[in-house]
């Protein structure tokens, strides 16, 4: 299964990437309004912990339902550092981007050596390179972003696509999609139609797997939207 795979890994020339990212939050910290939402639900599960009813998801709901699913996963290694160090707001503000920026680091890492293992050193180094001059990607790598957490599971997505590990494709494919961006399947349903139709996976099979997978991916999509 894609969970299986976990393995927090960077190189050397990758924590490059890392720090470019850390080096954009300092110099821009403030949030846009479409970070705001993921920014202080990281606050709630840091500062209000177990008082849920104060959380602002449920005070000021707004008309779009919000998953905490990307909050949790930067908000828990934040609060253990917060604990430790007890640093500032602003601080733990900082630290909450950085391990984003790890997270999608990391992410990009693991799409990185899948494309090395399919056209070659080269063209893995260059695609570090080229990632790495550009403004957009480094910049918003520590933004709290729905669409940064799905580019998180797109990069996964692809990375398995890449290693033709399907059952990897379909579960980050799925928790793009159902939890973080719906319009993930307009990149990645092709995808898959594409290996389907040159045969490079049974229809029978994708289906089975998709059966497989849906029955929980959807109810764990429901409860991440509360």
């Amino acid at each position: 299964m894609g969970c299986d795979v976990i393995k927090f890994k960077l190189k050397s020339d990758e924590l490059v990437m890392f720090v470019v990212m850390c080096v954009y939050a300092v110099i821009c910290p403030f949030n846009k309004v479409e970070e705001s939402f993921n920014t202080q639900a990281i606050h709630d599960v840091i500062y209000k912990t177990k008082y849920i009813y104060y959380y602002d998801h449920i005070t000021f709901p707004g008309v779009v339902p919000r998953t905490f699913v990307g909050a949790l996963a930067v908000a828990m290694p934040t609060a253990l550092i917060n604990y430790v160090t007890s640093c500032s707001k602003y601080l733990t503000h900082q630290i909450a981007r950085f391990i984003l920026a790890f997270y999608v680091t990391w992410c990009f890492s693991t799409f990185r050596r899948a494309t090395k293992n399919v056209f070659g050193t080269q063209v893995g180094n260059f695609l570090l390179l080229l990632t790495c001059s550009q403004f957009h990607f480094m910049f918003y790598a520590s933004r709290t972003l729905p669409n940064t957490f799905g580019m998180c599971c797109a990069l996964m997505t692809m990375s398995h696509w890449f290693n033709r590990d399907w059952d990897g494709f379909l579960w980050w494919s799925g928790l793009g999609v159902l939890i973080f961006r719906s319009e993930l399947m307009i990149l990645l349903g092709p995808m898959l139609l594409m290996d389907i139709y040159y045969k490079k996976k049974d229809f029978r099979e994708v289906c089975l797997a998709i059966f497989t997978y849906l029955p929980h991916d959807v109810p764990r999509s429901r409860v991440t939207l509360i």
